[in-house]
């Protein structure tokens, strides 16, 4: 299991066992929560976050993730078309002839371990980033809104992984 995931879901907990204390225990608790969220996520969506648009800042987060594949096509495959959302995610990390691998894939446990974050980002593009961007729907609470960063954070730091397995610089 990630250790990032582990991570980020123990301070989500303590975060919302914090929604009853006083103002500066939650920020102090808040203020942990970011130091554990990727660094591209807290970049496009903390600010939201904070300033209480909790459908914006998710949606972000994964228009991020989307930006941030894309421009890795651009860098490893120059010059042709650049797909996007579960496409670029399908492309990139596919289990057959992968751009961009996280592991080691000659392994029934690589091979599965490509095939389930290749899995996981096409699904987030079509389950987490595209309901919000092609609808009015809104995330109507902080928890659900916070569940998703997470979740963003979680495959943004298992791309870093994936580039440095593969040896490629952004």
């Amino acid at each position: 299991m990630n250790p990032y995931a582990i991570g980020e879901i123990l301070f989500g907990l303590d975060y919302l066992a914090a929604k009853g204390q006083a103002p500066s225990a939650e920020k102090q608790t808040t203020a942990e929560i970011w130091s554990y969220i990727h660094p591209l996520i807290q970049k496009s969506s903390k600010k939201l976050f904070e300033d209480g648009h909790f459908a914006n800042a998710a949606e972000d987060a994964f228009i991020e993730i989307n930006a941030r594949v894309k421009n890795l096509f651009s860098i490893v495959n120059p010059g042709s078309k650049v797909p996007d959302g579960d496409t670029a995610m399908t492309t990139v990390f596919s289990t057959n002839n992968p751009l961009i691998e996280f592991c080691d894939r000659s392994t029934e446990t690589g091979y599965n371990k490509q095939k389930g974050y290749m899995q996981m980002l096409a699904g987030a593009m079509s389950a987490l980033r595209n309901p919000k961007a092609h609808s009015n729907s809104e995330i109507l609470s902080a928890e659900e809104a916070y569940r998703r960063l997470t979740t963003a954070s979680m495959l943004m730091y298992a791309i870093d992984d994936a580039l440095k397995y593969s040896k490629i610089k952004e």
